[in-house]
This record gives C-alpha cells, sequence and structure tokens, in this order.
C-alpha cells in the first residue's frame, strides 16, 4: 500500500481491541550529558557517561533526558535501545533530531514517559530506522528523510507504535513500516497525522480509523 496526501490530512489511530505491545524492560543506560538546552552532536564521545566516554554501540542502551538536544548529522553506528524522556521535570523536552547526512539505527526505543517526561524525535532530512517497536508517548515528528519502523521484519504481528498517549506527525519524508514483510500485520496503538509525504507498508495494517 503507497499513499501520499500533500494536501489532506489523516488521523490514524489503533483500537482499544488491537493488542498492546509488550512491556519492554530497559537495563542501566549510557547518558548522555551533552547538549543542556542546546544542540550539541552525538558523536561527541565525552558526552556520553558510563561507558568511560566511548560512543554506544549495538550492545548498549542510551537515555537522552532533561532538556538535552542530541543531533545526529552522519552514521553513528549505533543499532542498541533508545530511550528518549525527561526524567525529572515535566517542564522539560528531551530532543533528538536526525538531520540531512545522518542516521539513526535502533532495535527499540521509547520516545516520553506514562509519568508525563517529555520528548521529542525529529526526522529532519536524515534517516531513522527500527528493528522492534517503539513506544511513544509524545511525539515523534517525519518532517523530510526517511523513518522505517520493523524494517527487517518479514511476517507476523509487529507493533509499529505502542502507547496510545503519543503522534507521528509526519509533513513531509517517506515513513515506511514493515519494508522486509512478505506476510503479517503491522498495528499502529498511537495517533498518526500525515499532512504530506508518504506512508508505505506491504504488509496488512490495522488503524482504528481515518479522517
Amino acid at each position: 500500500m503507497n499513499m501520499k496526501s500533500p494536501t489532506t490530512t489523516q488521523c490514524l489511530a489503533i483500537g482499544a481491541a488491537l493488542l498492546c505491545a509488550a512491556s519492554t524492560s530497559y537495563g542501566a543506560a549510557l547518558v548522555w550529558t551533552g547538549g543542556n538546552n542546546a544542540d550539541s552532536n552525538w558523536n561527541l564521545a565525552s558526552s556520553w557517561t558510563g561507558n568511560g566516554g566511548v560512543l554506544p554501540t549495538s550492545s548498549d542502551s542510551v537515555l537522552i533526558n532533561q532538556n538535552r538536544r542530541a543531533i545526529i548529522d552522519s552514521d553513528v553506528a549505533f543499532g542498541g535501545i533508545l530511550t528518549n524522556q525527561n526524567t525529572s521535570n515535566t517542564d522539560h523536552t528531551s530532543q533528538i533530531d536526525v538531520r540531512t547526512g545522518g542516521i539513526l539505527a535502533v532495535t527499540t526505543a521509547s520516545n516520553g514517559s506514562s509519568t508525563g517526561g517529555n520528548g521529542l524525535i525529529k526526522v529532519t532530512g536524515g534517516i531513522m530506522t527500527t528493528t522492534g517497536a517503539v513506544t511513544n508517548r509524545d511525539v515523534i515528528s517525519l518532517e523530510s528523510g526517511a523513518l522505517s519502523l520493523f524494517n527487517t521484519a518479514t511476517g507476523g504481528n509487529n507493533q509499529a507504535l505502542s502507547a496510545a498517549a503519543g503522534s507521528l506527525n509526519v509533513t513531509g519524508g517517506a515513513l515506511t513500516a514493515g519494508a522486509a514483510m512478505s506476510s503479517g500485520t503491522i498495528q499502529f496503538y498511537s495517533a498518526i497525522d500525515i499532512s504530506a509525504g508518504s506512508f508505505t507498508t506491504v504488509a496488512q495494517t490495522f488503524f482504528a480509523g481515518t479522517s
């Protein structure tokens, strides 16, 4: 299925009858200490604590919190577990911006928290891919570039987005779900607002409705 709607907003949300995502347990995360209320590059090893100042790899889980803003404008060669949420003050919002030239690959991700911790993930020209579900309790914004959800799943029932409280706003770029799937389903347990760009999936996709 391929939809492109440069002018019509589609609000998509999953119904309560769909399966909820299984809870994910995160271990001790490497904590980002750069960019306090200012942009700072993910690839500064000195901005990561918990691993001796070494950049995180696929075996790590990472936490972006407080008012910190991490920008990604190259391939950061990550591939681990991402948590992006403020943990102490609901007036603050942690941010990740995947800019032109940036590549962020993760296994699973959690954006925002159920207790009001704010998180914003923006794709503004780069590429973000996930091999598993994204628990989205705040805002993910695709403005340009590409966002691929469950990009390695080949079948089965997969939740591309879980947590009903969050929203995915697509104002440009290419949103793909289940690109490698030949059968099965992709489920969205979060709101999606598409005003421009494209949405593509080869799997059966479940939404509560459109408007």
